[in-house]
This record gives structure tokens, sequence and C-alpha cells, in this order.
């Protein structure tokens, strides 16, 4: 009988609520070791010191990027909750991970099946529309704000290409 490692998991963002969270979920999932609990002023050298297999960053926009740039050099793969993402950062993880074809991340500024459902029926239903006023709907923690007016912005909570797509469906319409 073979045993495994439990995996060996840091948390970026480790005091605040969602990172709170996550420490606590990973310290109490079978196969997974808290290695690294970090935040403000903390050395992200620890998440090495610590042999990390995994990093999950709950941090800010601000903070992320240098986050995900050390944790991808140092060969750990990544969770990532933090919002912010456009197609210029994603296009600056993706060089990131070119050199690193091991290392794995995974990008999900939200969890939550709601939110990600309403994100995606968001961007089918721009379509359909040729302007639509700011909407605001409040949750939690996040506030998810869809703008497409005068189909000269679309903005679905991060989600990248979605003002492309949605303004050539609406061009094809008004075209038949």
């Amino acid at each position: 009988m073979t045993t495994t490692s439990p995996l060996r998991v840091g948390v970026t963002g480790a005091r605040g609520r969602m990172g709170a969270a996550v420490v606590e979920a990973v310290s109490a999932a079978p196969g997974m070791e808290l290695a690294a609990a970090l935040d403000i002023g903390d050395s992200l050298d620890e998440l090495v010191a610590q042999s990390c297999d995994v990093v999950i960053d709950f941090t800010t926009p601000d903070a992320v990027m240098g986050n995900l740039e050390f944790a991808i050099g140092a060969g750990m793969h990544c969770v990532v909750g933090t919002t912010g993402f456009d197609d210029d950062r994603l296009a600056r993880v993706q060089e990131w991970t070119a050199g690193h074809p091991d290392v794995g991340v995974l990008i999900a500024p939200n969890f939550s099946i709601g939110a990600v459902l309403m994100m995606h029926l968001s961007a089918l239903a721009a379509r359909y529309f040729e302007s639509v006023e700011i909407v605001q709907i409040p949750l939690q923690a996040h506030v998810f704000t869809i703008d497409l007016k005068g189909v000269e912005r679309l903005v679905t909570a991060g989600i990248p290409g979605a003002f492309e797509e949605a303004q050539g469906t609406i061009l094809e319409m008004a075209e038949e």
C-alpha cells in the first residue's frame, strides 16, 4: 500500500475574510496541509521555505500579479480567487507560465455558482440589447457592474472578450 504526502498549500491574503475561510477549509481538508498563511507584510519567500505545492491567492488586484509571478517562477501551482483580471493581465500570466509548462494556474474570481451563471447569462443576454443602463447587483463582498451603452463598452465582471463577442453579434443582427 502506498501513501501519498499531503498537498502542501500556501494561502496569500490569509487574514482577509475569504482568505481566512480558505485557511480554515484547507486545514480541515483530508489530503491537504496548510504550509503557509501569508498576508500584507509577510515575505513570499515563506512559500518556498515551506515547500508549498500550490498557492491559493485571495488578495487584491494590486497584489495578485506579484504573487503569481513569484509563485509561478518558483514552480508552484496557483488557484486565484482575486478579481481584476483583464486581457492584459491574463496575457502576462500566460507569458509567465510559458516558461514553466509544468505549472498550472486556475483563475476563478468568483467561486459562487450563482455569480458564475450571472456572468455567463449576462454576456449571452447582452447580444440582444442595443444599450443597457448600468445594473448593479450587490452581493456580500462584491458589486458586479454590467455597462453596455450605445454598443461602446461592456464590462461583465472580468469576462475577457465579452464586449467583442456581444458587439459582433449586435452588429450582425443590425445588418440582417
